[in-house]
C-alpha cells in the first residue's frame, strides 16, 4: 500500500517520540480542504480540484506547529516530505521555546500538579501532627512548641 505524504509524514514524526507521550493522539494534521469551504476561496477550490498542491496544517494539542504541501514541482516527493518534517521540527522547537506546547500532555501535567498538591497537603498534615506531639509539660517546652508552631505558620519546614 502506498502511503500519502500526510500518512508518511505522521509515521516519520511519531517514530521520534516515546509511545507514552501519546503523540499519535496529540498531533493532528488537517488539509485546508477539510478546514475551509472550497466554494469560499479559489485557492482551496484549486486544491480540491487537484490544480494546486494540497496544504496541510499540523497541530500539537491544538497549537499550530507547521504546514506543508503534498507536492512541489521543483522537488522530488522525497524532498517534499523531508521539507515537511524539517518545518515540523522548526515549528515544534519554536512553540516549545515560546511555552505554547509541552511534551507532556496537558492531562498528564494536570495529574502531576494535582499529585504535587496532594503531596504538599500530606506533608503539612504530617508536620502538624509532629508539632502537636511535642511535649509541653514544662513552661520551656510550651514556649519551644509555640516557637515551632510560629515557624511552621510562616511556611518554613519544621523537622
Amino acid at each position: 500500500m502506498l502511503l500519502t505524504i500526510k500518512d508518511a509524514f505522521k509515521a516519520e514524526i511519531l517514530t521520534s517520540f516515546h509511545p507514552s507521550l501519546k503523540m499519535d493522539e496529540r498531533i493532528v494534521i488537517i488539509a485546508d480542504v477539510e478546514m475551509f469551504n472550497p466554494k469560499e476561496d479559489k485557492y482551496i477550490f484549486a486544491q480540491k480540484k487537484g490544480d494546486a498542491p494540497l496544504c496541510f496544517q499540523v497541530y500539537l494539542d491544538g497549537v499550530f506547529i507547521s504546514l506543508f504541501y503534498d507536492r512541489n514541482p521543483k522537488l522530488s516527493q522525497e524532498l517534499v516530505q523531508k521539507a515537511a518534517v524539517l518545518a515540523f521540527w522548526k515549528g515544534l522547537h519554536q512553540a516549545y521555546k515560546d511555552g505554547r506546547v509541552h511534551l507532556v500532555s496537558p492531562q498528564l501535567r494536570a495529574d502531576i500538579e494535582q499529585q504535587e498538591k496532594t503531596d504538599a497537603l500530606a506533608v503539612k498534615e504530617k508536620q502538624k501532627k509532629k508539632i502537636n506531639s511535642l511535649p509541653e509539660s514544662t513552661p520551656v517546652q510550651k514556649m519551644a512548641k509555640q516557637i515551632v508552631k510560629n515557624v511552621a505558620k510562616k511556611g518554613n519546614h519544621v523537622g
